[in-house]
């Protein structure tokens, strides 16, 4: 689930690391998926529950 967070990892290393120009655009696609990957884990399974 975690490997939908490469692309906002390499655009906060270009950022820092190289000193690369951002807009609105990654900032906004990056708050997407953090808040889909909240909803993700947040969820109970019937799968995951223990007797």
């Amino acid at each position: 689930m975690y490997f939908f967070a490469r692309p906002v990892v390499g655009i906060t290393l270009g950022a820092v690391v190289l000193g690369e120009r951002t807009g609105i655009s990654p900032v906004a696609g990056g708050a997407v998926l953090a808040l889909g990957v909240f909803l993700v884990d947040r969820s109970k399974h019937p799968d995951d529950e223990q007797s």
